[in-house]
């Protein structure tokens, strides 16, 4: 699987990603390229942006995988998750994380005074073997 950041349907590289489960905790951190954004005519709708894109999800805590999170008020008020596009903006949708990638299926709140979506897809490299489900019973 090719990695995808899509967000009101352009697509951007993804620079940098570490997205990991150890010990039935899940973290992400996905940046995109800034040399992208400095090369965008200033006709572009993201030339406003000065920071490469970026989106973040830490300290979830997974009890097993495959893992189907529904990212709602709840978890965006209660754990450390946004979409950096110059500001930190909330989303909502659903985030699946399996053993050799994740999904996040979004809507981004209030992107050009509406919400607009994000698709990502990535293959996780860095699958821990401490990972054990029944660490957490």
């Amino acid at each position: 699987m090719s990695d995808v950041f899509e967000l009101d349907g352009d697509n951007f590289h993804i620079l940098k990603k570490k997205i990991n489960v150890n010990d039935g905790i899940l973290s992400i951190d996905i940046r995109c390229d800034g040399n992208e954004i400095d090369e965008l005519p200033e006709s572009s709708k993201w030339s406003f942006l000065c920071y490469p894109l970026r989106f973040y999800f830490h300290n979830y805590p997974i009890p097993e995988l495959p893992a189907t999170i529904s990212i709602d008020n709840d978890v965006m008020n209660n754990y450390n998750i946004s979409l950096f596009a110059d500001e930190h903006l909330d989303l909502y949708g659903q985030l699946t994380v399996e053993e050799d990638k994740i999904i996040l299926d979004a809507f981004v709140k209030g992107l050009f005074d509406r919400d607009a979506k994000l698709l990502i897809k990535c293959s996780r490299l860095d699958i821990s073997p401490k990972f054990n489900p029944t660490n957490l019973l």
